[in-house]
């Protein structure tokens, strides 16, 4: 299988801001929102490249800081961060239902999402147009709650980020979109609520954007009636509709076989799902849409054509600057644990450039690949990794928060076992619960056993990660994405 190009956009905003050139990725975001509010650029473009800043880690925060201090009074500097701490807020959270977010996760998400909420007020004063800032508050909404009565619907009183954006775009899209998503049963809302709303603007749409709402609409119909109601017969059938209302749906009924466990119905939407997404770069891949497309592309037997069709398809979208590469990122890294060797040496070009960007979650896939590798002692080929420019010690300092110079190769990485010395005794841990269902299954760690440095095994008692006394410093280890109810 030959290796997939690898795309990015030009100029790439986080390279810009990895680097701390604020002059030219201020002008280059300026120039998107002059082109937006002259016309000449569609709003879905301009939220796009705005969505790059959710792909960041923890270690954007001081980045963004210091552009907004060198550009006070930007708008799109503004932006920018409000839609990292947006992104860091849905993370803080997870994506378990609202019953399973742990208090932490609430804390940290209220934390985030309120800043981002002030950040976004305060941005739309700064420009004519600011319907990124104003789809930052409607982002933000879910988390604090839905406004919206059905008496406020009946009487067109909606919130105000949404009239006001209807007032600067009246043919938008992606705001309607939004306030759709608010209408959710499960974020406080009912179909009947969804419908009205719909109805409401089916005269002010073209039969495009229409047949759009209504499909989504029958997209989340369908995703409540699989993850809450667990009415599979209903999710399929509205996923179904979805599919063929517009194109951009085409990957409910996969998710839904995806996840009722159906592999020959999920393998049977493969092709329509792969035609869609090759001919419409710019659909974004809905929640649980890259676990389900990976997955179910690690069942096909190697020959199977679709096998590289799905790998290119995701690996393109993991190296662009979207909201959905994460997911992408980590549903080729699950493909390639289910592959092999093979499909890991295409995977972890891409997985490196987004952790450079600083994805952190990256990580924790280039780890467990490093630990597959390892394991197939019997690998022919060039190894995955090797040499002072090995990604694997920094991806593994990225979620560490330590950094080693070098990882001795007789550690095998996330899922076997971790052999730290310290002293005379090699305390050893053992993975515990990795599950990728669970958000928080990496992090629970139990001590499998204490023992002393044997002759068999001298290369478990070198020093990897080092405190200035000798011993490791255990840090704080965060989950992973997974496929989310919520």
């Amino acid at each position: 299988m030959s290796a997939p190009t690898i795309q990015s956009a030009e100029p790439s905003l986080l390279h810009l801001l990895n680097t701390e050139q604020f002059v030219p990725l201020n002008t280059a975001l300026s120039d998107l929102q002059h082109r937006f509010e002259q016309g000449d650029l569609r709003e879905d473009a301009l939220l796009n490249a705005f969505k790059a800043f959710s792909l960041g880690g923890i270690g954007f925060g001081p980045h963004l800081e210091a552009l907004t201090q060198e550009h006070p009074g930007s708008y799109v500097a503004q932006v920018a961060l409000a839609t990292w701490l947006t992104a860091r807020g849905y993370a803080e959270r997870g994506g378990h239902t609202s019953d399973r977010v742990s208090d932490r996760g609430r804390r940290g998400m209220l934390h985030y999402l309120t800043g981002a909420r002030e950040v976004a007020e305060a941005a739309t004063a700064l420009t004519a147009n600011p319907l990124a800032a104003l789809m930052i508050l409607g982002d933000t909404q879910l988390a604090f709650g839905n406004p919206i009565t059905p008496e406020n619907l009946a009487q067109g009183h909606l919130p105000e980020w949404y009239e006001r954006g209807i007032a600067l775009n009246p043919e938008s899209l992606t705001l309607r979109l939004r306030l759709l998503s608010l209408l959710r049963t499960e974020w406080g809302g009912s179909d009947e609520m969804a419908m009205a709303y719909l109805r409401s603007q089916e005269p002010l749409l073209s039969n495009s954007a229409r047949s759009r709402l209504w499909a989504r609409y029958h997209a989340q119909v369908a995703h409540y009636a699989r993850a809450f109601e667990r009415n599979l017969k209903r999710g399929a059938e509205n996923a179904a509709m979805a599919a063929q209302l517009h194109p951009a749906e085409i990957a409910e009924p996969l998710i839904g076989a995806y996840q009722q466990g159906d592999t020959q119905a999920a393998t049977e939407e493969l092709g329509k799902v792969l035609d869609v997404y090759e001919a419409h770069p710019d659909y974004a891949l809905p929640t649980n849409a890259a676990f389900a497309l990976g997955d179910t592309l690690g069942k096909l037997p190697s020959q199977d054509p679709r096998l590289e069709r799905g790998l290119r398809l995701l690996l393109a979208r993991s190296g662009a600057e979207a909201s959905d590469a994460a997911d992408c990122a980590h549903a080729v890294g699950r493909l390639a644990l289910a592959k092999g060797v093979q499909i890991t040496r295409q995977v972890t070009p891409v997985l490196e450039q987004l952790l450079g960007h600083g994805c952190r979650e990256v990580a924790v896939i280039l780890a467990r690949l490093y630990g597959y590798v390892l394991k197939d002692r019997n690998r022919s080929g060039p190894p995955v990794c090797e040499g002072p420019s090995c990604t694997i010690p920094n991806a593994v300092g990225a979620f560490t928060g330590a950094l080693s110079c070098t990882v001795p190769p007789s550690i095998l990485v996330l899922g076997i076992t971790w052999c730290i010395s310290c002293g005379r005794q090699t305390a050893v841990r053992t993975m515990r619960g990795w599950n990728w269902p669970r958000r928080s299954g990496l992090g629970r760690w139990s001590w499998a056993r204490t023992m002393s440095c044997a002759p068999w095994i001298p290369s478990l008692c070198r020093p990897v990660w080092t405190t200035p006394s000798g011993c490791w410093n255990v840090p704080t280890m965060r989950g992973s994405p997974r496929p989310r109810n919520s």
